[in-house]
């Protein structure tokens, strides 16, 4: 069953210990859920920067999926991500979705995955679309 979290609210009545990091992958958004643009650049704010770095430290795959090109993207991003998607037409659901089967072929099930993101229309309807759990925000991380 996929759990679909809202602000941090479980639909799927799961476990209350499992939580934000119960996940092995989680699959980021940028813009306005873990990073902000100042002067054209994407930066990322100081709480997504300790949360990745938790998380890594969880031994999580951790991925960045943005319609962003990676020169509007500060330095060192690359260095909290397993796999970074540059560029993605994120309106396009066969993107998340190959994403999803290149997981599964590395031995990964769809609910062991979270993506994080803002926007209903870009984030929550293909990750709910591809099977995947999702974490809608209404604000930055």
């Amino acid at each position: 069953m996929v759990s679909t979290e809202v602000c941090g609210t479980s639909s799927s009545g799961s476990n209350p210990d499992s939580g934000l990091f119960s996940f092995k992958v989680y699959i980021f958004d940028l813009l306005n859920t873990i990073g902000y643009k100042k002067n054209k650049i994407i930066y990322l704010s100081k709480s997504a920067k300790r949360l990745l770095q938790e998380l890594g430290k969880k031994k999580v795959t951790l991925i960045l999926f943005t319609s962003a090109k990676k020169n509007e993207v500060e330095k060192g991003v690359e260095n909290l991500f397993d796999k970074l998607f540059f560029s993605i037409d994120k309106k396009n659901p066969k993107n998340l979705e190959s994403i999803v089967k290149e997981l599964e072929k590395m031995g990964c099930e769809r609910g062991e995955i979270c993506y994080v993101g803002d926007n209903f229309y870009e984030d929550f309807i293909p990750a709910v679309k591809c099977g995947i759990n999702v974490l809608l925000l209404r604000g930055m991380i």
